[in-house]
């Protein structure tokens, strides 16, 4: 994608990702002080973190959920290959229970019937985008209830996962596909790293 073309969103894309950081901190305040507790809430900053939880949360987890969570959402077939990935984050997200693994054999055919049709792919590309889009959200933010889940029960984790974590994916998908993956990366990396920052602000 031609920087030149890029640079005009630039500034809207910016602005989101602050909206979306704003919003995750003042949702899960509010759900905080709303709902009992398992454990004080410890939100990681730069100034509780190893250095690994650093690393990890600015570099190699906005790569892994990416290349998982809206890997696939591209007209380019070779994608569907990060699908397996998306698929252990399902399994993951509800500890390898029956529902999970009768879910993720579905998905598991769906996808390779259309990988090994091209009529089939570019049909549901096309014209189902919108319902993948929202697929992957999902998808991201039923990985994060195990995280959560350490604070509160199992069903205000799952509440809390998608209430908090839906906007961002939403971003980062629309990003994925107008720009690429290496910018909604990018832009993962940029989002962890302000919420580093202000929880260093705020519970530091």
């Amino acid at each position: 994608m031609d920087i030149v073309l890029i640079r005009p969103a630039i500034r809207s894309i910016i602005v989101f990702v602050l909206c979306c950081v704003f919003y995750n901190l003042a949702v899960s305040h509010l759900i905080g002080i709303s709902f009992p507790l398992k454990q004080p809430l410890k939100p990681d900053t730069f100034l509780n973190s190893s250095i690994l939880t650093l690393v990890s949360g600015i570099l190699i987890a906005p790569i892994i959920e990416e290349i998982a969570a809206r890997g696939f959402l591209s007209t380019e077939k070779k994608y569907l290959l990060c699908l397996p990935l998306l698929f252990l984050a399902i399994i993951a997200a509800f500890n390898a229970n029956v529902f999970s693994i009768i879910v993720v054999g579905f998905l598991a055919i769906f996808f390779t019937i259309i990988f090994l049709n091209k009529k089939y792919f570019d049909f549901v590309y096309l014209h189902y985008i919108n319902l993948l889009i929202v697929f992957s959200c999902l998808t991201f933010s039923l990985a994060h209830v195990g995280v959560i889940e350490k604070y509160f029960s199992f069903e205000v984790a799952l509440f809390t996962s998608i209430v908090v974590f839906f906007p961002l994916a939403y971003l980062l998908a629309r990003v994925r596909i107008a720009y690429g993956l290496k910018y909604s990366i990018l832009l993962h990396s940029i989002h962890n790293i302000l919420m580093f920052s202000m929880n260093s602000l705020i519970y530091g």
